[in-house]
């Protein structure tokens, strides 16, 4: 770890330029120490590079998948919306409560993130008295359809 300063303690004081003069020569010895210890580092960064690419690839497809997941939950909700504007939150509402009954979890997700856009970008009044009936009505269809 090459030092970014080093103090030297003077025990007599000459004149203030050799003062002056002490810290300008630690720092330039210093930085020789600092080159020489990047050379090593070089070499050994070949490895440590391929490593960091490879995070980064790995993130940068993590952060592309996010938003072809986006682009997908934003397309259903706009779908929804062109099919019939005034019911789309609820249509969204509908599939949602199907999918957490039929154990779907990652559906579920998904139609509670199409429910949210429809929420944001529709202008439709949303009522909660009817997204609880809806979810009521799919949990008795859900119990009748296991007996």
């Amino acid at each position: 770890m090459p030092f970014s300063r080093i103090l030297v303690p003077f025990t007599e004081m000459v004149s203030p330029s050799e003062i002056l003069a002490g810290p300008v020569i630690v720092a330039a010895a210093a930085g020789v120490a600092e080159c020489a210890s990047s050379v090593v580092t070089a070499i050994r960064g070949k490895r440590k590079g391929r490593r960091i690419m490879g995070v980064l690839s790995a993130v940068s497809a993590w952060i592309e998948r996010r938003q072809q997941i986006r682009r997908l939950f934003q397309d259903d909700a706009r779908q929804l919306i062109e099919r019939d504007p005034i019911t789309a939150y609820y249509d969204a509402q509908r599939a949602a409560a199907r999918a957490r009954f039929a154990g779907d979890g990652q559906g579920f997700l998904h139609w509670a993130k199409v429910a949210a856009e429809v929420a944001r970008i529709s202008n439709a009044p949303m009522n909660y008295e009817i997204v609880e009936s809806i979810v009521d009505e799919e949990e008795r269809r859900a119990r009748l359809s296991l007996e």
